[in-house]
Formats: C-alpha cells, structure tokens, sequence
C-alpha cells in the first residue's frame, strides 16, 4: 500500500459557520442587515423583474446625484459630477430615462414609497415585524403603503422594458 498523493489537510465537507459576533447573528437572522428591496422579494412581494427594475432606479440615481450611502472619495474626486463625461448622449439618455421614470411614479403617486425602498434602503411599515394586534389604522396604511409600493414598482419594470 503506498501513500496518498494528496497534500495537505483532508478537505472535509463542513457546514459554513457564522463566526460574526453574537450581535452581528441576531441581526442576520431577523434580516436586519438584508437591504429592503432584497427583502421584498426575498419575501415574494415582488418579482425578479420588479427588483431588476429597482435596482436599476437606484442605479440611475447613482449616476445623477452619487451613491446615496456613505462611501469614500478621494480627494481629488470631490466636487466632480457622477456622470460619465466620455459620452454625453449616453449621459444625456440616462438622465432622461431617469427623469422619465420620476415623471411617471408622481402621476401615480408612489414616488416617496419607491425611492425610499429602492434608492435610500428604508424600511417600510409593511416589512417591520409586528405583533399580531395592530390596530385598524395602522393596518389600513401598511395595506395603502405597500399598494403603492407595489404599483410603483409594476410601472417601474414596465417602463424599464422588463415586463410586457
């Protein structure tokens, strides 16, 4: 009997293991740290075609305005548009596409709702974990919030061209 050719330790098939801090694991598990949008269609509110969409908005909002979460800039860099500058229709179309998009989420009034989901990461009342007595009220708005939400985002893909 000779020996193994295989160097090193055996590779053993072994379950991935959380080694974040035990703070860092209760919030994993009540997805806390998942982004909003994810987490609607992680939850099937919305369709692969309706995140697409979204991402895409909160990519068209990069572009014009910068990254909306915190992020590092090198010196040299601040104070200069987002835009790419090698090509001005390009940057002329996406900024159309952009405001056409906005134009059309006011008409149905889910501007607020969609780009605070989709561009800003907030969390909606209808994604927070509630008891089960809630309030009529209460109840009622969370329905409104994501009706709106929800018709924003179908407007969204349509006019994105990933629904038909």
């Amino acid at each position: 009997m000779g020996f193994s050719r295989g160097r090193g330790r055996p590779k053993l098939n072994r379950e991935k293991k959380d080694t974040g801090t035990a703070e860092l694991r209760l919030k994993k598990s009540k997805d806390l740290t998942t982004e909003s949008l994810d987490l609607c269609f992680k939850r099937g509110l919305i369709d692969q075609e309706e995140h697409e969409a979204g991402i895409r908005l909160r990519w068209l909002y990069t572009l014009r305005f910068g990254s909306p979460d915190v992020s590092a800039y090198h010196p040299e860099n601040i104070g200069k548009s987002c835009f790419r500058t090698d090509d001005e229709e390009w940057s002329r179309m996406r900024q159309y596409e952009y405001e056409h998009i906005l134009d059309e989420l006011i008409k149905i009034r889910a501007k607020r709702i969609v780009m605070n989901v989709c561009i800003f990461n907030q969390r909606p009342s209808f994604l927070k974990q509630y008891k089960v007595d809630i309030s009529v009220s209460e109840a009622k708005i969370r329905h409104m919030q994501f009706t709106k939400f929800q018709k924003g985002l179908e407007l969204l893909a349509e006019l994105l061209g990933k629904k038909s």
